[in-house]
């Protein structure tokens, strides 16, 4: 494809600025403001997944040979300048034009100048991105060129923010990488590297969230929305429980509540818990965090691996009704029990009522509304209602709930929790969600297969389950 001709330029123009995937897999068709889509990628600001040899491509501007786009050349992308160069200036073509932009630099076309200014921004996030990087390098000197990839990948994807999360972000990754912990949880280079790559993949990438081998699905869909709609808060509370060690939040009775990171016997920050090493760092922080919100005074959640000594009790025993073989590590502690009562205890799951405190505190500008669902209609109007990622339970069970791939889990009286992300009008009508268990068959939008709205909404009404809905729209 050539852009030399006025006749194609003109359709370019009119074309979205997204580019469009041509027969071939690897390559993309791009209008102009998709030539400045290029630029960026030249830049190292956006990456496409399918252009592998970008993720080597060097930062600051510097062309790169092998990139092939549908006849788009590296020369038509980007030069060291800045400025988009077009195949006729490479060959000779439309010189009077260049000329007179050179000799009268306050005639340059406004696209020039936006070129310009669009650079400036391009290069201090690069740099924002070479400080993430090389502290990150401080933290684990062992980093890959593959690991290095990933992270500058998250990093343009969190440049796509408002400035103003994008802001608080880079200053909580900074502080997770650079702040003084010897006085609180004194973290390893291994933890910051850990915590700071985790959380800045899970701004990036909200769908990889996991709750691992653990009872938290409130908490992991929680942290999930949060990333999604409030990553700059998100950022901040991971940041403060992982380098103050605690975090103060304010529940809906009006009551402060300081919630302390768990941390270990010799006071450093508790290693990672999931016996399937599928919960990342961030987010064992998080949701052990988010657990605590709704405890009562003088208990605590804790998690830990199981079958450590940390999990047992005081007699060297797991605590009672706890079955080695399903033992997920997690405990509900009193700090002050009474003579007759163990201060290690089974940890029997969210009560009724727990799950309205977690999120009316970590999202206290939103009101929210536990509505049962009884039909699909209901669940449209729930999920249209919420504009946004909709949390909703549903029955584990091998009837209503077969469709999550989890068994029959509590003798098919379990719940859990799932977040729907998209409702296609259809027909058929389907429902899309993300799912913090792994293993479990793809729902996720728009990769994923679809549930029939009537299925999932009948599986809620079965299991009387609810939507949380925010009504304050």
């Amino acid at each position: 494809m050539s852009f030399d001709d006025a006749n194609q330029v003109e359709q370019f123009q009119k074309h979205d600025a997204q580019p469009e995937t041509s027969e071939n897999e690897g390559s993309k068709l791009y209008s102009l403001e998709g030539l400045k889509q290029l630029r960026e990628i030249m830049s190292g600001n956006t990456a496409l997944p399918t252009l592998d040899p970008v993720d080597k491509f060097l930062q600051g501007g510097n062309l790169l040979p092998d990139l092939h786009i549908d006849g788009v050349t590296p020369e038509m992308a980007v030069c060291n300048s800045g400025r988009p160069v077009s195949g006729d200036a490479q060959k000779g073509g439309k010189a009077d034009a260049q000329d007179k932009s050179a000799a009268n630099p306050s005639d340059k076309p406004a696209e020039a100048k936006d070129a310009t200014t669009d650079n400036t921004a391009l290069n201090a996030n690069n740099d924002k991105h070479n400080e993430v990087v090389g502290e990150m390098k401080k933290a684990h000197p062992d980093m890959t060129p593959e690991e290095e990839t990933k992270v500058r990948q998250d990093l343009e994807k969190i440049d796509q923010l408002p400035a103003d999360q994008q802001k608080k972000v880079y200053e909580s990754m900074e502080k997770i990488l650079t702040a003084p912990t010897d006085n609180t949880t004194k973290l390893s280079g291994e933890q910051r590297y850990e915590i700071a790559g985790s959380m800045a993949h899970q701004i990036a990438h909200p769908e990889d969230i996991k709750q691992g081998e653990k009872q938290t699905c409130v908490a992991a869909n929680a942290e999930k929305t949060m990333a999604m709609t409030h990553p700059d808060r998100y950022a901040e509370m991971v940041s403060g429980l992982a380098t103050d060690g605690k975090y103060t939040v304010t529940l809906p009775n009006g009551d402060q509540k300081t919630i302390e990171a768990q941390k270990d016997a010799s006071g450093k920050l508790a290693d990672k818990t999931d016996p399937n090493k599928e919960r990342s760092y961030a987010s064992e922080v998080f949701q052990n965090f988010a657990m605590n919100i709704p405890m009562k005074d003088g208990e605590s959640y804790k998690s830990y691996a199981p079958g450590t000594r940390e999990s047992r009790n005081e007699k060297d025993k797991n605590p009672d009704g706890v079955k080695s073989d399903k033992d997920t590590g997690e405990r509900l502690e009193k700090s002050n029990p009474w003579f007759w009562e163990d201060k290690m205890n089974k940890f029997g799951g969210l009560e009724p009522g727990d799950k309205d405190t977690m999120f009316k505190t970590l999202f206290p500008e939103e009101k929210y509304e536990d509505r049962p669902i009884q039909t699909a209609d209901d669940l449209r109007k729930a999920y249209e209602e919420n504009k946004g990622p909709l949390n909703v339970g549903v029955p584990i069970n091998d009837k209503e709930g077969k469709f999550l791939g989890m068994g029959n889990r509590d003798g098919g009286a379990g719940n859990h929790a799932v977040v729907i992300t998209h409702i296609e009008q259809g027909p058929p009508a389907l429902v899309y969600y993300d799912n913090t268990v792994s293993g479990t068959p793809d729902h996720t939008y728009p990769k994923g297969q679809g549930v029939p709205i009537e299925e999932f909404a009948a599986a809620m009404k079965a299991g009387q389950r609810k939507a949380t809905v925010r009504t304050n729209q």
